[in-house]
């Protein structure tokens, strides 16, 4: 009797999956397959790849229940951490053998998705996000080239990136199918970590995102209709809200430290899986990155984090809190180029990739024929580096003319 495969006992989940949504016996599956000593390392990671990448879809996982069970999750983390991020019975008896028969170490991304993959300040809300240095929903510049060079840095069957993002359960599915294709044409391929799960937890946060959108809307028109802002101080009532918030930064903060928190969460329950993984980590200063991002260098050397600094009002970036600025392996970009440069630090980007990023954008940028885009988006070294290059050649002719006369002069002199 042959031996069961990867896909074999990935179906075999799946299927126990919808019969039952049994954990831990999809735990005791996956435990005796991998405890297995003809199982390779490659195998299991196959594995888990799949069930990261495909297991929700496969599944049909959906979160809008009246009240989701506790132990209710479908992907991979979710197999291992319930919705409480207690370890499922057995679970780390398979963590263990996942760090004993792993895979030689490897970069790995984690990544958020608004303005990090793509500007959407969408209601104006914060909540999506908040920057305006791009046009809304579309790819940032050079983005897509910076993934491709990225993944061929990487073994064929490991060229994803993990999303790790604020995003509710709930609206999870809508993320992988991806009906626009808007991730998929920048990620290729992606597994997806959501957010806070707990309906009332973001219930209790309705009324900082209803006034916020309310408030900004009314900031936008005001100006064009001037009795809006006496109709402002009203709208809150209509709403049955108590009052508008005169800060919005403050109101949301709270908000935002519980994004950054749960993904710090989900950060330490994810390298418990894949312990093969060095993690870039690829957020903004916009909602609660950075804090995640800092603690996540303080829970383990093997990471490094990069921001993306957000322009609200589509001129300035947002400042960089003192307290962050040198911080080790804690790095701030406004473009990809920064970012690229950065990975050639680390020995992933080489010199001839960074320039094709570098060109990527500067192309993207006279596309758009926009003053503002490439004022926030210019890309450092000045002019390019063929220009440079015969620059630097004709001063050094011009030096070598100027030697000569000045030698032949002083002969013609004595």
């Amino acid at each position: 009797m042959s031996e069961a495969t990867v896909d074999d006992i990935f179906n075999q989940m799946v299927d126990e999956f919808k019969a039952n949504k049994n954990k831990p016996k999809i735990i005791e599956m996956m435990t005796a397959y991998c405890s297995k000593e003809t199982t390779t390392p490659q195998q299991i990671y196959d594995l888990k790849k799949m069930l990261e990448v495909d297991f929700s879809k496969k599944v049909g996982c959906k979160y809008c229940y009246a009240k989701t069970p506790v132990d209710y999750g479908c992907d991979l983390r979710e197999i291992f951490y319930d919705r409480n991020n207690t370890l499922i019975q057995g679970g780390q008896a398979l963590l263990d053998i996942f760090n004993t028969k792993k895979l030689p170490d490897m970069w790995h991304i984690m990544t958020d998705i608004d303005d990090t993959l793509y500007p959407n300040n969408e209601h104006g809300t914060y909540i999506a996000g908040s920057d305006s240095s791009w046009k809304q929903k579309t790819p940032y510049p050079g983005i897509r080239l910076f993934y491709n060079l990225f993944y061929q840095h990487l073994p064929v069957n490991s060229r994803y990136t993990t999303i790790l993002s604020a995003t509710p359960g709930c609206f999870k599915n809508d993320k992988l199918v991806d009906e626009n294709g808007l991730l998929h044409n920048i990620l290729q391929s992606y597994g997806f970590i959501q957010g806070i799960e707990g309906k009332g937890e973001i219930l209790s946060h309705v009324t900082t995102m209803a006034s916020n959108c309310i408030g900004q809307y009314c900031d936008r028109i005001q100006e064009k209709i001037p009795f809006i802002k006496q109709a402002k101080s009203s709208v809150p009532s209509m709403l049955g809200l108590s009052h508008m918030p005169t800060n919005v930064q403050s109101e949301l903060s709270d908000l935002f430290k519980l994004f950054g928190n749960t993904k710090f969460d989900r950060f330490k329950q994810y390298v418990s899986i894949f312990p093969e993984y060095k993690i870039l980590f690829i957020g903004d200063n916009g909602q609660g990155d950075v804090l995640a991002g800092k603690k996540m260098l303080e829970f383990t050397d093997r990471c490094h984090v990069f921001i993306h600094k957000v322009s609200e009002d589509g001129v300035n970036f947002k400042t960089v809190p003192e307290e962050s600025l040198n911080i080790p392996r804690l790095n701030f970009f406004k473009n990809y180029y920064d970012v690229a440069l950065k990975f050639k630090e680390l020995d992933i980007f080489n010199l001839g990739e960074t320039a094709e990023v570098k060109n990527e954008i500067v192309q993207q940028l006279k596309l758009e024929d926009n003053s503002k885009f490439a004022n926030l988006y210019s890309i450092r070294g000045g002019k390019s580096s063929r220009k440079t290059i015969k620059k630097v050649r004709k001063n050094r002719s011009t030096r070598k003319i100027r030697k000569y006369k000045s030698k032949s002069t002083k002969k013609y002199r004595k």
